[in-house]
């Protein structure tokens, strides 16, 4: 299309009375406007004009004509329109058209839009009552115009040219004719799309035609620049496949992630970083051969596009990265969400993590070595409870050989029972020489661990002493020590130490008779680890009788099989 032989400013302006009454009466007459989901995401699109003058794509936007006469061109990216006209010298017969419909993609509406919009109507040889027209149109092409001038109505043209983009030209289009119309038997059609059309009509009906003007354009309607803001009601569906965010546990520098996904809509956009909540950093996931890319601009806080569908609808192992530089030190927690371009995330990693390593403890290296003093306690060991205390000495020492001073060490156990936690017990710091003591307290059988961290964060440990230690349960066990015939009495006792298991303690009761020992009940403990037995003598009088209470060993209770001390019962008449 070459330059206009007419532009908008060289035509008189004229009377807009009709235009403006029939437009209002329309406004009055649709129907209330329904708000779209509160969740759904919106991004905006740039046709044929960026807000800074650049050009931009008309992606979206599809050229109809039905007649050589009527033709739709496309001049923007030259920096002109998108046009829709009526060459003059000709005859257009009535019906004849062409214009340009946006469609939103699938998955997307039509939230709002803004058009820059000029017409020209120069037709002034029609014949009889046929006219040429210029309209714009939502929600469907074909239906009734928002904005139009019509030649048999006496309008020319938009009005004082302003340039391509000005205030003047811009036009927003009605909400409510951004609804889908209602179809018969309820529910609504498709999603709403906007049409700009010009050609020649015959309000009157019947037949006549257009015959042209004396210049290129007999009429003609101009697009120079449109924001479509679409709407996206879906969040992508993304999984995590891999990565270093996934497994690390003491994080810094360039950590990745791998997603694989898809969106029904405007395409998967982002990843998201949030260190304790707050959005840390944000990495394009594909920039789809450079149509992910938000072109900014906006004044609305949305992302810009200059594409209907500008990311990639469907990633596969995509890598992603983020950089843990500026992260502080310590534990945090970490999200990571992906969007898509209208902004629906879906969360796809939350984990608890260190970053970073933190200070030093003693020294910077990882090799330093704990030496046990007597090697002999590094062989597992079995005493009773009220010796189970344990004196630990050693040293910390770099793989030169040289003392480390000034280090943290931990003093770890893990009772033997099944699912028992490592828990620490205390510390210690080691002096000048690299020399380190710690007082175990007595405990159940156990694995104790002297254990150093080459950095403050480190989860893990970088040098470490394990000592095994298996102790006989302790029962306590008391009872009268003269007793009558006939006259009942309590054995009396309880479990020294802890770790009673949820299901109690069982203990047998055994009486020295003929011999050997033999059981005459089985007891359970409360959550204490006490019991009590009553007893009675039928007979008897005159001897002396050993008890004892006795516990097996089971994996839920961390002590050895073990008995009572005996306790000695006189049985008097």
């Amino acid at each position: 299309m070459n330059t206009l032989a007419v532009t908008p400013h060289s035509l008189a302006s004229r009377s807009r009375v009709g235009l403006l009454l029939t437009t209002l009466a329309l406004l009055l007459a649709v129907p209330t406007v329904q708000p779209s989901p509160a969740h759904a995401g919106a991004f905006d699109v740039y046709s044929c004009t960026q807000p800074n003058g650049d050009p931009a794509p008309i992606d979206g936007w599809t050229p109809f004509s039905n007649n050589a006469n009527m033709v739709a061109e496309n001049e923007c990216a030259q920096g002109g329109w998108l046009a829709a006209g009526m060459l003059g010298w000709k005859e257009v017969p009535v019906a004849a058209e062409s214009g340009w419909t946006f469609l939103p993609p699938a998955g997307t509406r039509i939230r709002q839009a803004t058009l820059h919009y000029e017409y020209n109507n120069s037709d002034w040889q029609d014949t009889g009552t046929a006219t040429a027209f210029e309209s714009l149109e939502a929600p469907y092409r074909g239906s009734r115009p928002f904005k139009t001038c019509v030649h048999a109505e006496a309008c020319c043209c938009s009005g004082p040219f302003e340039g391509r983009v000005s205030t003047h030209n811009l036009i927003t289009v009605p909400e409510q004719d951004l609804e889908p119309e209602q179809v018969q038997g309820g529910g609504s059609g498709p999603p709403a799309g906007i049409t700009m059309v010009s050609g020649c009509e015959n309000p009157s009906g019947g037949g006549n035609y257009c015959d042209g003007a004396t210049i290129k354009y007999a009429a003609v309607a101009l697009l120079s620049m449109a924001t479509i803001t679409l709407e996206d009601a879906t969040s992508p569906k993304v999984t995590v496949v891999g990565g270093t965010l996934t497994t690390g546990t003491e994080l810094g520098g360039t950590q990745t992630l791998a997603v694989t996904g898809t969106d029904s809509g405007s395409g998967i956009y982002q990843a998201i970083l949030e260190i304790d909540g707050k959005e840390a950093q944000a990495t394009t996931v594909d920039n789809n051969g450079s149509h992910c890319e938000d072109v900014g601009q906006t004044t609305d806080g949305r992302p810009a596009f200059l594409y209907v569908v500008p990311c990639a609808l469907e990633v596969n192992d995509q890598y992603v990265s983020f950089n843990f530089a500026t992260v502080p030190d310590g534990p945090h927690t970490l999200t990571v969400l992906v969007t898509d371009a209208a902004g629906n995330a879906t969360t796809v990693l939350d984990r608890a993590v260190v970053v970073g390593r933190g200070a030093c403890n003693g020294t910077c290296g990882d090799q330093a070595k704990l030496t046990a003093r007597s090697s002999k306690l590094l062989k597992p060991i079995t005493r009773v409870y009220v010796r189970s205390g344990l004196r630990l000495s050693g040293t910390l020492d770099s793989p030169t050989g040289s003392p480390v001073g000034g280090a943290r060490l931990e003093l770890l156990q893990r009772a033997s029972y099944t699912g028992a936690p490592v828990r620490v017990v205390t510390t210690t710091t080691t002096n000048a020489a690299g020399q380190w003591t710690f007082a175990v307290p007595r405990g159940p059988s156990r694995v104790i661990s002297v254990a150093w961290r080459s950095h403050a964060l480190d989860a893990g440990y970088a040098a470490r002493l394990e000592y095994r230690e298996r102790v006989f349960a302790n029962i306590a066990l008391s009872a009268p020590r003269r007793v009558r015939v006939g006259q009942p009495f309590d054995f009396r006792g309880r479990l020294v130490g802890g770790y009673i298991p949820p299901e109690r303690g069982t203990i047998q009761m055994e009486i020295f008779f003929n011999g050997r020992w033999r059981t005459i009940e089985t007891l359970r403990t409360n959550h204490r680890g006490r019991f009590a037995y009553g007893y009675t003598f039928s007979t008897g009088a005159g001897s002396p009788y050993l008890f004892r209470a006795v516990i097996q060993y089971t994996r839920a209770y961390p002590f050895l099989a073990s008995t009572s001390r005996p306790v000695r019962v006189r049985v008097r008449q």
